[in-house]
């Protein structure tokens, strides 16, 4: 193997890693979307179940609360983009929030597979990268990682 060639396996076995790195970051923040639209579908199960004139606690972030009441249990604001908000009657309300959590998955899976076709490509370029860290003296268990330049 070449100069050249050593060069372009390194450099796509960098990117490679480089872009496992970042879907991994999407996924984990994907994750936390989804996680917020579970909580989001518990607090609309939540006020359904809620009477007229009952206290609530209302977020305020940084884990502070006010104490509120519910004047209405049939409509909520729901954000339907760029800061705009929309007044929805409960169940409009949860399908709406329900089909973000789908295209979240969808979004998560796409995610997935591009791990999947990503982590293949590494698999056909492991024996070039044992060749190159042989060649270079590594020769430790050729586990990328391991060797020079972190092959």
């Amino acid at each position: 193997m070449n100069q050249e060639e050593i060069q372009e396996t390194v450099q796509e076995y960098q990117m490679i890693q480089q872009q496992m790195q970042a879907l991994e970051e999407y996924t984990e923040e994907v994750d936390e979307q989804i996680e917020e639209m579970t909580e989001t579908q518990d607090a609309i199960e939540q006020l359904r179940e809620a009477e007229e004139g009952s206290d609530v606690f209302l977020p305020m972030g940084s884990g502070a609360f006010a104490v509120g009441e519910v004047t209405d249990t049939s409509k909520i604001l729901v954000e339907i983009g760029a800061e705009t908000f929309a007044k929805k009657d409960v169940d409009d309300a949860a399908a709406f929030i329900e089909k973000r959590k789908e295209r979240l998955q969808d979004s998560k899976d796409r995610i997935h597979e591009q791990q999947e076709e990503l982590q293949e490509r590494l698999m056909e370029l492991l024996p070039k990268l044992q060749q190159i860290q042989q060649q270079m003296g590594g020769g430790q268990g050729g586990q990328p990682g391991t060797g020079p330049m972190g092959l």
